[in-house]
């Protein structure tokens, strides 16, 4: 699907907020890419990454494919390129895949961002605190400071992720 630009995107460059932030966490390739990606599999994928130890290097693999490099993560071949890469099995993975073994989880996490009040994308949870959307590094220390200074005042309130489990 065509992605349209955002407000302030000019000549493939995101606006110049998200560019600042891109640029400050140092990814300096990042580019909009030109269309929307389906990214229902690759999240599926992220699952199974999860369970079998390489959630991180998943993550990291699969954002570096979409964002730096410019790869629709919807396509198959671009999730067993990237799978392969990290070191996964891919027959597994694929196997999973058509079996959807993980669309439960990927909807329930979906199901509980929305009684969250998530409506975006990325979504963060910090101790108590949630918020969306792409963030100057700034905010993420404020954030994680509150929660810490929270964690001495609200002994006996559950935090997000105890609430969400």
């Amino acid at each position: 699907m065509l992605r349209q630009p955002r407000p302030g995107e000019v000549g493939g460059q995101f606006n110049s907020h998200l560019q600042s932030i891109a640029d400050d966490v140092g990814l300096k390739n990042m580019r909009p890419p030109s269309w929307t990606s389906n990214s229902t599999k690759a999240l599926q994928v992220a699952e199974y990454a999860r369970g079998n130890g390489h959630s991180s290097t998943f993550h990291d693999a699969i954002n570096k494919a979409y964002w730096e490099n410019g790869k629709d993560i919807g396509k198959m071949s671009v999730l067993r390129e990237v799978v392969e890469e990290v070191g996964m099995n891919w027959l597994e993975v694929e196997e999973s895949l058509k079996d959807q073994r993980y669309w439960p989880k990927v909807m329930e996490h979906y199901q509980e961002a929305q009684a969250l009040g998530f409506n975006g994308i990325p979504a963060f949870v910090i101790g108590e605190f949630g918020f969306t959307g792409a963030q100057p590094l700034e905010v993420f220390r404020m954030v994680t400071q509150k929660a810490i200074e929270a964690v001495g005042t609200n002994r006996d309130k559950p935090t997000w992720g105890q609430m969400i489990k």
